[in-house]
């Protein structure tokens, strides 16, 4: 049997530190939208801005990290499993080639720099938060399980990646 848990008090607070953060950060882009403030959505203008939605999945993944943290898994799937739904259907839209509104839902996208949808994250996005998200929904569900633990190890190995190819495109 693996045993899955945070296992000293000074991790548990690296964890719900990363977590808060991505929180926080997030929380000030979405800010940046409803405002209008250009400089919290876009540090550079040559990069693409971020996008509301991508936002809200790093709000929705650091709730979910902070509150697996506190062991609370049966109150983190709530928001790893709305995080799970947007990806995945940001994802269909760009697999079907339409269009289901989410990406306007909560705010108007005004900056289309660097876009190739109007609010919409980026496909790479869209995976990253799909993968970790059932990555991170698997321990919550099966805390005690090795296949779980295999799994989501190489589904957030996927995620490293993805990023490792996103900063290297920048």
């Amino acid at each position: 049997m693996v045993k899955v848990a945070v296992s000293s008090m000074g991790f548990r607070w690296v964890v719900c530190a990363a977590g808060l953060s991505a929180m926080l950060l997030a929380g000030m882009v979405m800010v940046g939208w409803t405002a209008h403030d250009h400089r919290l959505i876009q540090l550079n203008p040559q990069f693409a801005p971020m996008q509301f939605n991508t936002a809200l999945g790093f709000v929705l993944s650091g709730a979910g990290i902070v509150l697996m943290a506190w062991g609370w898994r049966a109150a983190a799937v709530v928001p790893l499993g709305l995080l799970l739904l947007l990806a995945a259907v940001t994802l269909s839209q760009y697999v079907f080639r339409t269009d289901f509104g989410i990406d306007r839902l909560f705010v108007d996208a005004e900056l289309l720099a660097r876009t190739s949808h109007a609010g919409r994250m980026s496909p790479f996005t869209g995976m990253g938060f799909l993968f970790i998200s059932a990555a991170l929904l698997l321990l919550c569900l099966f805390p005690k399980r090795k296949p779980a633990l295999i799994i989501s190890s190489i589904l957030t190995a996927s995620v490293l990646m993805l990023v490792a190819l996103t900063i290297y495109g920048y």
